[in-house]
């Protein structure tokens, strides 16, 4: 009986882990960026919804404020992983600007509860993730 909790166990957890290395795609709402300014730590409210298609490698990122800025990004170099320690799945990616043409370098961390942060360029942005309906639905 043992034998079989522990085998169940495990195939729990490797179906929780390629649940979230396997995403295609994923909506995170940014409600929170905490930043070092000078050394010290400091948080704004925000409102930015991130659009990471992971499988048709595009990313919306929407600013919104009285107005709304938004702004399609190509993404490449997306690697995937899970750490074991932290029980956290990670991206890692760059978002080239069709703007500017600047690649801007982007890490999501996913805890096993499904809720993640987004790193960028020293800003760390807290909030909501949500599943993102792709293009590509292979």
């Amino acid at each position: 009986m043992k034998k079989l909790l522990l085998v169940l166990f495990c195939a729990g957890l490797c179906v929780a882990k390629a649940q979230f290395t396997e995403l295609k795609g994923l909506t995170f709402c940014a409600k929170k960026i905490i930043y070092a300014d000078k050394g010290e730590i400091k948080t704004e409210e925000t409102f930015q919804l991130f659009n990471f298609s992971f499988i048709d490698k595009t990313m919306t990122h929407n600013i919104i404020t009285e107005s709304i800025e938004s702004q399609l990004y190509k993404l490449q170099n997306i690697e995937k992983s899970f750490d074991e320690s932290t029980k956290k799945t990670k991206f890692k990616m760059e978002a080239v600007s069709g703007l500017s043409g600047n690649t801007y370098k982007y890490e999501i961390n996913i805890n096993s509860e499904g809720v993640a942060e987004v790193s960028l360029n020293g800003y760390l942005y807290t909030g909501g993730s949500y599943k993102f309906k792709t293009y590509v639905q292979e």
